[in-house]
């Protein structure tokens, strides 16, 4: 398993999480911060489940962790 701090700016947006698997599989899921919501993607990259957090954690970081997040 890998993780990413996703930023927007200088800012952290979220975290990339992504799961790997035999024969190259990768299953990912996104934690956005803005929204406080997680996004779970498929094999494929097909979104197929959203979940609404009720707390978000703090977010800790440093800029060697930085993916940059566009949108």
């Amino acid at each position: 398993m890998s993780e990413r701090i996703l930023t927007r700016g200088e800012r952290p947006c979220g975290i990339y999480f992504c799961l790997h698997g035999p024969r190259a599989t990768r299953f990912s899921a996104i934690w956005e911060t803005d929204h406080n919501r997680i996004l779970f993607y498929g094999c494929g990259g097909d979104r197929f489940q959203e979940i609404q957090l009720s707390d978000a954690p703090r977010l800790r970081w440093t800029e060697a962790d930085a993916l940059e997040c566009d949108s």
